[in-house]
């Protein structure tokens, strides 16, 4: 039986001559994009993508100007001639000027300017259009967004050339206050040193882009460049900036200079942020001991998205991928994570774990550990060594500690439990291998989070996703479907074909087959298939 025979089949189980007809089957628009994404990997979508973007699919979100960013993007794999047309009709309706907000702002100018590939002359015309502002842009001279989609189209361009002369023919472009945005280009403009940038872009550095191009004058042109440039910028770009530094730096001599800087450098607003960045600094300079002292000397912290918990986390990771460095009273001290909130290290407790119970015997610090939580939150405790237990072979082991996290989390009532943890403790750990039955006991343990998971079983190997499948139909209906869908966009057509097919055929509704047969259809379109993956759509309303 052929794929849509399948679907066509599931399908028919649902049929009712009595009901009354759905009002519509047709696919979101996040599914539609999925399924051109898997078509895309194996056919030119060019003519279909630049019918989208002239026709503004009205089911579109109207904040994206109708047009998805993912439209965008797949038209890079598109012949130049639809690469160009969908660049043309991006200028033609104003996409370019719109930018995503937030503390992070994104355009589409970089991609576009890559879309521009094989004509020059096209490149200028979008980065003409781009410094056109919008009518909120004139009234808000100010507004990070135009800042951040001109270095976007900037960059963009500056990757596509192997001239530098190119920078002068931006440069007469962009109008004055524009100037700093070059510094995207740091390709280009790190080889002409700090006077020749100070020359073509001026003294101001954009703070976003400073950091980059200062590391950029580190690597391709003078260490003490890029310490002078990064000295000119406020505290928060200066301290990113001697950051991005001593990650192109192994001179012993420079790592000083680094470390030297970072004192004299304003700690600047949030404070306590300095502190993590500075533990960070002394891990890339090749300190350890200085970052545990900087861990050490951190204070207690109400808000611990950059604390103390964070420090230990980054230092773990530093001796998990240097176990030369890792000494039991380094692992000790890190472990002790001093100071942390357990709000915050509940966030990073189980990785913590994972990654340093190999390198010693960490029995004692676990148990301090589990001291700090509440007794339903020990067990994410619990989750990292069972991980690491399993990682190392230890089935016997793995599997007490996980029965021991699962028991608690059951019998106690938790505050900071995530199954995220959990989930991942059981995929770094192989659990699904080593002991199938304790990966369904986590999968029952999924409602009791506040978070589903779907995005971490997205991440489960085939034995894993085996499992899982088998355990859906004791889990909750709605959340069984959630991870029915993440399975299915996962599965691998050439060796879990009739994993797919049982997922379709199992679902309990109408509406859950259709979902599950449009992801079938994305898998089969990935794998090559095309007209089986089309017929498939046209069944479930792709």
């Amino acid at each position: 039986m052929s794929a849509s025979e399948r679907v066509q089949a599931a399908l028919a189980a649902f049929d009712d001559p009595l009901a009354r007809p759905e009002p519509s089957a047709r696919a979101s628009w996040l599914e539609d994009l999925a399924f051109l994404r898997a078509r895309a990997e194996h056919e030119d979508l060019g003519a279909e993508l630049l019918h989208r973007a002239r026709t503004s699919v009205a089911r579109h979100d109207p904040a994206l100007a109708a047009v998805p960013r993912s439209v965008w993007e797949l038209g890079r794999g598109c012949a130049p001639e639809a690469r160009h047309a969908l660049v043309r009709t991006a200028i033609e309706r104003g996409v370019h000027l719109h930018t995503v907000g937030g503390s992070t702002p994104s355009s589409i100018g970089e991609l576009l300017a890559r879309l521009t590939e094989g004509d020059d002359e096209l490149g200028t015309t979008l980065l003409k259009a781009v410094l056109q502002r919008t009518d909120h842009e004139l009234k808000h001279p100010g507004y990070r967004g135009y800042a951040v989609r001109v270095a976007d189209t900037l960059r963009g361009l500056g990757d596509l050339t192997e001239d530098p002369r190119q920078l002068e023919v931006w440069a007469e472009i962009l109008p004055e206050s524009a100037r700093p945005r070059l510094a995207a280009v740091t390709r280009h403009l790190a080889p002409r040193g700090l006077a020749g940038i100070d020359a073509l872009v001026g003294i101001t550095l954009d703070d976003d882009l400073a950091p980059g191009l200062c590391a950029a004058l580190a690597e391709r042109w003078s260490f003490y460049d890029a310490i002078e440039a990064a000295a000119r910028l406020r505290p928060l770009p200066q301290q990113l900036a001697l950051l991005a530094i001593a990650e192109r730096t192994s001179s012993p001599a420079h790592r000083q200079t680094l470390v030297t800087c970072f004192r004299r450098c304003p700690a600047g607003d949030p404070e306590e942020d300095y502190d993590l960045r500075f533990g960070s600094l002394f891990l890339r300079v090749g300190d350890v001991d200085g970052a545990i002292a900087t861990l050490r000397a951190m204070g207690d912290r109400r808000s611990d998205w950059m604390g103390p918990a964070s420090l230990a986390l980054e230092i773990a990771g530093h001796l998990a991928d240097h176990p030369e460095e890792a000494t039991t009273e380094r692992v000790q001290a890190v472990l002790a994570a001093p100071h942390a909130i357990p709000q915050a290290l509940a966030r990073v407790v189980t990785r913590l774990v994972y990654r340093l119970a190999p390198l010693t015997d960490v029995d004692a610090a676990v148990t301090k550990l589990r001291a700090r939580f509440e007794p339903g939150d020990a067990g994410l405790v619990d989750a990292g060594e069972a991980a690491a237990r399993f990682h190392a072979g230890d089935t016997s082991g793995g599997r007490e500690a996980l029965e021991r996290a699962l028991r608690v989390v059951r019998e106690n009532r938790p505050l900071f439990f995530t199954v995220a943890t959990y989930l991942d403790a059981a995929r770094h750990g192989r659990v699904a291998e080593a002991a199938p039955d304790l990966l369904e006991r986590v999968l029952e343990a999924i409602p009791l989070s506040h978070q589903h998971g779907s995005s971490l079983v997205k991440h489960l190997d085939p034995i894993g996703r085996r499992v899982t499948v088998a355990h859906l139909p004791e889990l909750p209906a709605a959340l069984a479907h959630e991870l029915a869908v993440a399975l299915a966009e996962t599965a691998d057509l050439r060796t879990e074909r009739d994993l797919v097919e049982t997922l379709v055929e199992r679902a309990p509704g109408r509406a859950e087959t259709l979902t599950l047969g449009r992801c079938f259809a994305c898998v089969l379109a990935r794998a090559g298939e095309l007209d089986e993956a089309r017929a498939v759509a046209r069944l479930v309303g792709l």
